[in-house]
């Protein structure tokens, strides 16, 4: 039987795509397909991180994965309230 294969990159583009753009689904989804393109980005060899999104990069009303940097946010304060989901893969 031959070997199936499929493109790691657009795995990725499609999980980026989701995790920033879905509004409908809850953390528990997204960490489900996180865990699942973090196995295959170190299983292949291309892991090379994440960032979190920002409030301008999620749906609106929804939480971000950090609120925005300014002088006036502390470190903590930057992950207060938010949604450690909403990530998107390099």
């Amino acid at each position: 039987m031959a070997k199936k294969t499929f493109s790691v990159d657009e795995f990725k583009e499609l999980v980026n795509n989701t995790l920033a753009t879905c509004w409908d689904t809850n953390p528990k989804y997204r960490e489900g397909i996180i865990s699942s393109l973090e196995h295959v980005l170190h299983a292949t060899g291309n892991y090379k991180g994440f960032r979190y999104l920002t409030k301008d990069e999620v749906p609106e009303g929804q939480l971000p994965g950090i609120n925005t940097p300014s002088e006036d946010l502390s470190y903590e304060d930057r992950f207060k309230n938010t949604d450690y989901t909403r990530r998107c893969y390099s």
